[in-house]
């Protein structure tokens, strides 16, 4: 069964979700230090955002999600 969990403090998400956007922005082709400023461009809008942890039957992180 999977479970949810709310993450309250920003970095307990924030962190793992700036590293996926870069790797996304990279996989696209965008080079490093283009990829860093449009991730960090995003991060600073996201301090409203909510986050939630999905959850293995073992309570083991296996997910994110995030809205605004």
């Amino acid at each position: 069964m999977t479970d949810f969990v709310l993450l309250a403090a920003a970095c307990d998400w924030q962190p793992g979700y700036r590293q996926r956007l870069i790797e996304a922005y990279q996989a696209t082709g965008l080079e490093g230090p283009a990829g860093d400023e449009f991730a960090a461009t995003t991060m600073e809008h996201s301090g409203g955002w909510r986050a939630a942890a999905v959850l293995d039957e073992d309570g083991r992180r296996i997910g994110q999600s995030s809205s605004a």
